[in-house]
């Protein structure tokens, strides 16, 4: 999907928005349960650049980013996609090494192989899947990993 046909079509309000995903953050700062359990999945690998798609405000990168020194990237659809995330991640940590563009997960702007870790957090039935995949598989070097969050199996019934 071109993010420039998303405009259209985003039916929450910016000021919504902005609180969602500051409540997003929130929670996920109050429970650092997490973020350990994205760390423990990737125990042992070298995490150097995370990318997260669908981000929000970036939450899913505070373990890396924060406790681990990876850069980060955070990719949404969203048109004020990234603003919230810094201001928060520069209240967390001075100098984060974090950045947010504005694209679609069907169309990733980054390099092959770019990429340690991808992690896709309830973004997915937005997307079309086959090349969201296709995309996520692209962008993550040999060896790298996919962190695939989902709903509730009561979500897509």
């Amino acid at each position: 999907m071109d993010v420039r046909k998303v405009d259209r079509f985003f039916k929450i309000s910016p000021t919504e928005y902005d609180s969602y995903v500051r409540a997003e953050w929130q929670s996920f700062v109050e429970h650092p349960t997490r973020a350990e359990g994205s760390l423990a999945a990737l125990e042992g690998l070298v995490v150097k650049r995370v990318l997260d798609i669908g981000c929000g405000s970036g939450q899913e990168l505070i373990p890396f980013v924060v406790k681990g020194s990876a850069f980060g990237i955070g990719v949404d659809v969203v048109p004020d996609t990234g603003r919230v995330g810094q201001e928060l991640f520069n209240t967390l940590v001075e100098g984060a090494r974090i950045s947010f563009v504005r694209a679609a997960a069907e169309w990733l702007p980054f390099q092959t192989g770019s990429f340690d870790v991808a992690i896709c957090r309830l973004a997915l039935p937005y997307t079309e899947n086959d090349r969201a995949f296709s995309e996520m598989a692209r962008v993550l070097r040999p060896g790298g990993l996919l962190l695939l969050k989902i709903h509730h199996t009561f979500y897509y019934l």
